[in-house]
């Protein structure tokens, strides 16, 4: 839930770091599992402030759910990779419809 989350980044300590280029940047302070949770609330949090955020999805595919970047122009897309989950489904699909057919 969002409580959850709240709770769990209340916890979380980062610190700024300057890029090769002298850009700040938030990165996570310390290591281990809460270094890796803030990790990926900093990238949720630029994301947001890039304008970004709604391009982050999970893969549809019930036996995968892996975060990908919607990359489509239409913002539409649905799997992680089209060559993996998104044949499967679209075979599965189609021996659907060809079974209902018959």
């Amino acid at each position: 839930s969002l409580g959850d989350l709240r709770a769990a980044a209340a916890g979380l300590a980062a610190r700024l770091d300057v890029t090769d280029d002298g850009v700040p940047r938030p990165v996570p302070a310390g290591s281990g599992p809460a270094a890796g949770l803030a990790a990926l609330l900093l990238i949720a949090a630029e994301a947001a402030a890039a304008g970004t955020w709604s391009r982050l999805k999970v893969c549809g595919a019930d036996d995968c759910r892996w975060a990908f970047y919607d990359r489509s122009p239409t913002r539409s897309g649905c799997w992680c990779s089209m060559a993996g989950c998104g044949t499967r489904a679209k075979s599965r699909a189609y021996r659907q419809r060809a079974a209902a057919s018959r």
